[in-house]
C-alpha cells in the first residue's frame, strides 16, 4: 500500500500548492502594476507614446483582478460560511 494514500497528505499538498499559487498570484499583480508604472514614466520621458502597451497590460491586471475576485475569492467564501 503506498504511503500517498493519506487524506491527510493530499490535503496538504493542495494546501501547499495554493499558497504557491496565491503567492504567483501577488507577485503577478506586484509585477504588472510596476510594469504599468515604467511604461507611464518612460511614456512621459520618451518620444513615442505608449499609450497602448498601458492599456493591454492594464487590461490584463483588471482581467486577473476580476476572475480572483469572481471565482476564486466566491468560492473560499462560500466554503467558510458552509464550514461556520
Amino acid at each position: 500500500m503506498p504511503e500517498n494514500d493519506s487524506p491527510f497528505s493530499d490535503e496538504g499538498k493542495k494546501h501547499v500548492m495554493l499558497e504557491e499559487f496565491f503567492s504567483t498570484y501577488q507577485a503577478m499583480n506586484n509585477l504588472l502594476t510596476n510594469a504599468v508604472l515604467i511604461l507611464i514614466a518612460y511614456s512621459i520621458g520618451a518620444n513615442p507614446s505608449q499609450l497602448f502597451s498601458i492599456m493591454v497590460t492594464g487590461l490584463v491586471l483588471i482581467i486577473l483582478n476580476a476572475q480572483y475576485l469572481l471565482k476564486i475569492r466566491k468560492r473560499s467564501f462560500s466554503k467558510r460560511i458552509a464550514f461556520i
